[in-house]
């Protein structure tokens, strides 16, 4: 069962950090369980410098790390790179990464249904 609402935050900065709710994120994650989530437990930025293009990017800060698509993310690797619909798990908080200049793709079972349910009469 979900156990968190689900939120929208737009990125309008080079970099954001998420953590604990009540600490000093730029976004707040609220959890039954607080010691599952840090103050400061990770960061996403835009890393002008990655080769071969620029690139967002998640970095733990927590020695809880974070994870993405199921792979762990610990403070001492380097940050991972993040693409459109990726999965960020922080804690119990299950997060999906949608870039704005990604392009916006249905689930395979949503267009297959679009595709063969006929328009509305008009």
């Amino acid at each position: 069962p979900r156990t968190h609402p689900a939120v929208d935050h737009l990125i309008t900065a080079a970099s954001l950090t998420l953590g604990r709710f009540g600490g000093p994120a730029d976004v707040p994650l609220f959890s039954p369980h607080p010691r599952t989530i840090s103050r400061l437990h990770a960061r996403i930025f835009y890393d002008h410098g990655a080769e071969p293009l620029p690139a967002w990017r998640l970095e733990a800060t927590s020695k809880l790390g974070a994870a993405v698509n199921g792979v762990p993310v610990v403070p001492e690797a380097d940050p991972i790179p993040l693409a459109a619909h990726d999965v960020i798990q922080i804690g119990d908080h299950v997060l999906y990464f949608l870039p704005a200049v990604a392009p916006f793709v249905l689930p395979s079972d949503v267009a297959a249904s679009a595709a063969t349910t006929p328009p509305p009469a008009a």
